[in-house]
């Protein structure tokens, strides 16, 4: 009988040992020594690398780019969410055009082109609504037509270093 438990606990803690945790993102995005960094390096299909600060939690991620009077061309603001959902943006306090690019599994699934800025009279009830038509785990936002310009397209891959 002590034989069988012994079996059993070493079966169990080999198995436990082999089964992978549930993925987060750090797991299967990012290098570990991405994590602890607020930017990383962003490429896009065959394109240069953009520079991107990260927002990784609630209160980064409702501010993103709200109030900048501009974005460097080659810059982006990373939005990386623990899980896959369908993801909902809106432009409040945004003052330049971007284009949101949507990303699922370190691949683009769609890309909202050239939003304007909101009306300074719009109230928030009124703001747009920007989804991508399938579940995401990233955004990236980047200036206007970055995305035209420099022929990204959907099912491009997405590579991220720090």
């Amino acid at each position: 009988m002590r034989k069988s438990y012994i079996f059993f606990a070493f079966l169990a803690f080999f198995v436990l040992a082999l089964v992978p945790k549930l993925p987060d993102w750090k797991r299967i995005t990012f290098p570990a020594s991405v994590s602890d960094s607020k930017r990383v390096k962003v490429y896009l299909g065959e394109s240069k690398p953009l520079a991107a600060e990260l927002a990784l939690n609630a209160e980064e991620q409702s501010k993103g780019l709200s109030n900048r009077a501009s974005l460097p061309e080659d810059e982006a603001m990373l939005f990386v969410f623990e899980k896959e959902r369908k993801l909902t943006f809106w432009m409040k306090e945004m003052l330049i055009p971007i284009d949101i690019i949507w990303i699922r599994n370190l691949k683009i699934v769609d890309i909202a082109e050239n939003i304007p800025p909101p009306d300074k009279e719009t109230d928030d009830a009124n703001l747009p609504i920007y989804s991508p038509p399938d579940l995401a785990d990233m955004a990236l936002e980047v200036n206007a037509n970055w995305s035209k310009n420099n022929k990204i397209s959907q099912g491009d891959g997405v590579r991220i270093e720090k």
